[in-house]
């Protein structure tokens, strides 16, 4: 009979089968059909990898279904709750994913099925990575495979056999047998449901100073108030993953706006806008491997530092004849960014079966 594994935690729900083929072009492999049956609103949490850990070694090849066709590989299960499984199969293409309320059926093999078949009772573990999940984002959730159906048996024989003979002048047999059997059989089925404790998946966050020196040309007038705007010219990314650290990069730029006073006292309002400035800062994180995946889930400027004006210079003033002004030709200033972010996916490093 088929093997059944339940996942329930919350709204995420799914039902793994694993039944025998015994006829046709696939016989001697197995059917494995996996139900999503998550119940979020609107519909999210797809399941984005099948992991599977078996009594027996490989390898397994799979004949049809969601993922790579062909060798399957074994490794750590993305989300770490298989680890070292026998089976690991990642929907990398959307179309391959199993969305809520969808069921994908796979057919699995070993390299020769006629003399060395797979059996449903070799499949003992499943792990599902729920992707696409409010607030947590992720998740791996495992089961174990159970029988579908028990069946017990119980025979009961009685057998009584009396003889008596008497002789006299006459003789006289009489023989007598009695046999009853009774046969009772009784099918019990069982399912059992597996609740896994959600994994921690927390916001973390960097904050990094970013500073500017800015030449201002024609020079700004000192009694005058100065603008500024600092901006992000493009969203920070990953730039790369390490062990218990993520490094992120960016750019920003500022525009500055000023009273400007020319070689022959005339003053105007100037605006001028700086080249990007690159920054980057480290982010700690204890669960961050080589090859997992984080996204930026937020990013703004902290804190807009005062300006300070600095290489004061003397001009004419705006009147013929009067008294000159002071000038300032450099300004700096110095800004505190925050970047956040939160785990998506692991990807962490699948051994190959040979």
């Amino acid at each position: 009979m088929p093997v059944v594994a339940n996942i329930n935690l919350f709204n995420l729900h799914a039902t793994v089968t694993v039944s025998n083929i015994t006829t046709g072009p696939n016989a001697g492999c197995v059917e494995v059909t996996v139900e999503n049956n998550s119940s979020f609103t609107p519909p999210t949490a797809f399941i984005g990898s099948l992991c599977l850990n078996l009594n027996r070694t490989g390898p397994f090849y799979q004949i049809s279904g969601p993922g790579d066709e062909g060798e399957l590989s074994g490794g750590n299960c993305p989300g770490g709750c298989l680890p070292d499984a026998d089976i690991v199969q990642m929907f990398t293409s959307p179309p391959d994913r199993i969305e809520p309320g969808e069921t994908a059926n796979f057919v699995i093999c070993t390299g020769d099925p006629v003399t060395d078949p797979l059996d449903e009772t070799d499949f003992v573990r499943v792990g599902l990575h729920f992707q696409d999940i409010p607030i947590i984002s992720s998740i791996c959730l495992a089961a174990n495979f159970v029988g579908g159906t028990t069946t017990t048996t119980t025979s009961t024989s009685t057998s009584t056999s009396t003889s008596t003979s008497t002789s006299t002048s006459t003789s006289t047999s009489t023989s007598t047998s009695t046999s009853t059997s009774t046969s009772t059989s009784t099918s019990t089925s069982t399912s059992f449901t597996t609740t896994v404790c959600p994994i921690p998946n927390p916001q973390t966050c960097c904050q990094v100073p970013v500073e500017f020196k800015t030449q201002l040309v024609p020079p700004a007038l000192a009694s005058a108030p100065i603008e500024t705007r600092v901006f992000f010219t493009q969203a920070p990314v990953v730039e790369m993953v390490c062990p218990e650290k993520v490094v992120i990069c960016g750019k920003l730029s500022k525009e500055i706006t000023y009273t400007a006073v020319a070689a022959d006292g005339t003053q105007s309002s100037n605006t001028i806008r700086l080249d990007d400035r690159p920054f980057q800062c480290i982010i700690d994180r204890d669960d961050a491997n080589e090859g997992d995946i984080f996204d930026i889930v937020g990013y703004d400027v902290l804190c807009e530092g005062p300006a300070k004006l600095q290489n004061r210079g003397i001009r004419p003033g705006p009147i013929t004849d009067g008294p000159s002004v002071s000038v300032y030709w450099k300004l700096l200033e110095k800004d505190i960014i925050k970047v956040c972010i939160r785990k998506r996916v692991l990807r962490e490093r699948i051994n190959n079966t040979v």
